[in-house]
């Protein structure tokens, strides 16, 4: 290629002078070169600038992400606590259900599975932007531990409903209401001074007052075996009613203002059996509620699954 030469003309379309210019090849090839080295460091430096930017909306559209997850995941701590809540709540009735079946209680380890104490919503706020993966296993934790116990209480009640139609016939005749809807316990069950004589005596049953003339109901099946209207004045339990339920437990009913039940008579729980009143050695308006089994005054209260 020596000897050779590259000529460029400029010329303008307006009718000006042409010039020539003369290259060897040399000097066309580092010119040349010399235009590409440019054109790369041009182009360099534009990838560049628009890398920092677009890496720079990418971190700021990430930061965005993660405060809304953050938001979310402390939502959710929330919620989850308000649902451990409810479950506590059901889990405590589950287990009076399961006492009146006569199936033993489950202990809180046993409902929780093995799993470990509780966490408070707090624990779900980070405590810096970058969103710690423990809140996250921790939420997963909580709600894994929250399925095992819904799944216990569903086993539970499927228990309990089997215990349940198995003795259908004998929890239908134990007492498990209070016998007046709405009452105020002005007297327990067990020793107390006597409200007439002043003396220390064996209370055996409950007193409930109420207003006068509220319905008394039958607090489980059974027949009707005493229903007394006559009485002393300031004397004895006044208007009562005693009710067999079978099964070695019967029910007394006592200082009613009306009876409206008759010996022999068939009744069923709720059904109502006389009228709240203050006949015989009474101080005011109430019923005197006792719980025999085997001919023995228990404690009422164990018999009111309210």
């Amino acid at each position: 290629m020596r000897g050779k030469s590259i000529k460029l003309i400029f010329f303008s379309l307006g009718g000006s002078e042409v010039k020539e210019i003369n290259l060897g090849w040399r000097h066309a090839v580092l010119l040349g070169v010399s235009a590409v080295a440019l054109i790369g460091v041009i182009l360099t430096g534009v990838l560049a600038l628009f890398t920092d930017f677009f890496q720079d909306a990418r971190l700021k559209s990430l930061a965005s992400a993660n405060q809304a997850l953050s938001t979310r995941l402390a939502d959710m701590g929330t919620q989850i606590d308000r649902i451990q809540s409810r479950i506590a709540e059901l889990e405590k009735k589950d287990n009076d259900m399961r006492i009146f079946v006569e199936l033993d209680s489950l202990g809180s380890g046993v409902r929780a599975a093995g799993v470990g104490g509780y966490t408070s919503s707090m624990d779900y706020l980070p405590p810096s932007k970058d969103l710690p993966l423990s809140t996250i296993e921790n939420s997963k934790e909580r709600l894994d531990e929250l399925e095992r116990r819904l799944q216990l209480l569903r086993t539970s009640r499927e228990e309990i409903e089997a215990k349940w139609h198995s003795k259908q016939d004998l929890y239908n005749h134990t007492p498990s209401i209070a016998p007046v809807e709405e009452y105020r316990l002005t007297d327990t069950f067990g020793m107390r001074r006597h409200p007439f004589t002043g003396r220390w005596s064996m209370h055996e049953g409950i007193d409930l007052a109420s207003h006068r003339g509220v319905p008394v109901y039958a607090t489980a099946d059974g027949v009707v075996i005493s229903a007394i209207n006559t009485f002393r004045p300031n004397s004895g339990y006044g208007k009562e009613v005693v009710i067999d339920h079978g099964y070695g437990k019967k029910t007394r009913y006592a200082h009613l203002s009306k009876v409206l039940v008759r010996e022999g008579q068939r009744v069923s729980r709720w059904d109502v059996i006389g009228l709240l009143g203050d006949t015989g050695q009474a101080t005011g308006p109430h019923v005197h509620y006792e719980v025999l089994v085997e001919g023995k005054p228990v404690n009422p209260v164990d018999f009111i699954l309210e």
